[in-house]
């Protein structure tokens, strides 16, 4: 193995070009295999990388990216180039020789560490919840690209200062469908126990995106639970893999209205390294929360959910897990155990605990009703049912026929069809039957009115 500067042979080679702090030192950031100077090249302030341990495949694998990302668009990742035998300088064996540097954007900002700390330390729960979407949004569009970083953690990730996260440390990076063995398995605390089985790097970033986005997620809630410490998170991963904790357990209960961030606790306690799944979780999270534009238009956005029904006025009620919210352009406000489609200009829902409400088509709500059940409406009139008996609400959710009858039908052409026990009526809207209880059939034709057989 080749014997390469350390930091003190790097500074005296480029003496001159460095950026220095207020006292005068140069401003650089360690890590385990390189260094990261501010420096001036040509003129502008660039973070040139400097490399103190060899690897003999960061060369090829520099000019497989670089050929990868050349036709690319995508803002994920800084800019870069990689400058063969750029730096003449002295190794820590006190020879001269010349070594490879990657010289890369400068980003003005903090890392999401950083960032994070100081949400935390302001109790700024909207700016946690903030960054919390937008890594979101970058993990999305990084899960849906050809490359994989292999080392996501908040320290990787910088918040520029207009609040747009880009992704730094370019090393680790690989393309899709590399089969090469893997040089990097991630930091403590942000990988998965077994990572290292994984062979092929394809699926490096999935339980580290989610234990990012759960993370931020959690401290949006609860601010206290951040740690300074960079490779500590809100959940351990020896202990979710364990299949239990109580701290997700937590979480569980508190986010029981928001199944797509129940899905990235699940994820969790997975006990494979790879994830499958991680990125339709990530993009019902972004869609849920953003919006329909959240998929960058790769994907249509009600295809991510188990069930979609179209509402029209750019309403979808989507399901997932068990539980219905309705999409619209800015996201899903919260989802529902029960939630009925648009009907006669509105929508009705359980809150739970025995309370449904109706929305309009802005999604504001309308009434609330103490109920067990309700139907969707119909000529302005919707089933309820109330201490075992069904009944009509009104559009304001008072009761206009009071609960009487085992099961109450749809309003068409001014009746509805109503049963008490085995035998079945006609009502009309001030809840007078125009035709009695029997036991005589009572169907709709074809137009919707009333026909006996």
């Amino acid at each position: 193995m080749r014997v390469y500067p350390n930091i003190l042979n790097y500074m005296e080679a480029l003496k001159g070009r460095l950026v220095c702090d207020d006292r005068g030192e140069p401003i650089y950031f360690c890590g385990n295999r390189s260094v990261v100077f501010k420096a001036k090249c040509d003129g502008t302030v660039r973070a040139l990388k400097c490399y103190t341990l060899d690897d003999p495949s960061r060369r090829e694998r520099y000019a497989e990216l670089s050929d990868a990302l050349a036709g690319a668009t995508t803002g994920m990742f800084v800019g870069y180039d990689y400058l063969d035998d750029h730096i003449v300088c002295a190794d820590q064996n006190g020879d001269i020789g010349s070594f490879d540097c990657v010289m890369m954007e400068w980003v003005d900002g903090r890392s999401l560490t950083s960032a994070l700390s100081e949400a935390v330390y302001f109790n700024r729960r909207d700016k946690i919840a903030e960054l919390a979407l937008r890594f979101l949004l970058l993990a999305s569009e990084l899960l849906r690209s050809p490359y994989v970083h292999c080392d996501i953690k908040p320290d990787n990730i910088m918040v520029r200062d207009d609040g747009s996260l880009v992704i730094i440390d370019i090393d680790p990076v690989r393309l899709r469908g590399d089969s090469r063995p893997r040089t990097e398995t991630g930091t403590p605390g942000y990988r998965h126990p077994s990572a290292g089985k994984l062979r092929r790097a394809d699926h490096c970033d999935d339980y580290p995106i989610v234990t990012v986005a759960a993370t931020l997620f959690a401290l949006a809630d609860k601010p206290e639970l951040w740690r300074d410490d960079a490779d500590r998170v809100v959940f351990d991963p020896d202990e979710c893999v364990s299949g239990y904790s109580r701290r997700m357990a937590e979480f569980a209960e508190k986010w029981r209205d928001r199944p797509y961030l129940l899905e990235l606790l699940d994820m969790l306690l997975s006990e494979g390294a790879a994830i499958y799944g991680v990125a339709g979780a990530i993009g019902r999270a972004a869609v849920c929360i953003a919006g329909t534009e959240a998929t960058g238009g790769d994907t249509e956005p009600a295809e991510l959910f188990d069930d979609a029904i179209d509402c029209g006025h750019g309403i979808t009620l989507v399901s997932l897990a068990g539980q219905w919210g309705y999409l619209a352009r800015d996201g899903v406000r919260r989802f529902y155990p029960t939630a009925l489609p648009f009907s006669d200009g509105v929508a009705v829902m359980s809150e739970g605990d025995g309370v449904w409400c109706a929305r309009d088509y802005e999604l504001k709500t309308v009434f609330r009703i103490e109920c067990e059940e309700m139907g969707s409406y119909s000529e302005g009139l919707a089933p309820v049912k109330i201490g075992g008996k069904w009944g009509y609400a009104d559009k304001n959710g008072a009761v206009a026929i009071s609960p009487a009858y085992d099961s109450c039908g749809a309003f068409s052409h001014g009746y509805a069809i109503v049963r008490r026990g085995e035998l079945y009526g006609v009502t009309d809207r001030d809840g007078t039957l125009s035709r009695h209880l029997s036991e005589t059939v009572i169907v709709r034709d074809e137009e919707g009115a009333i026909a006996a057989l």
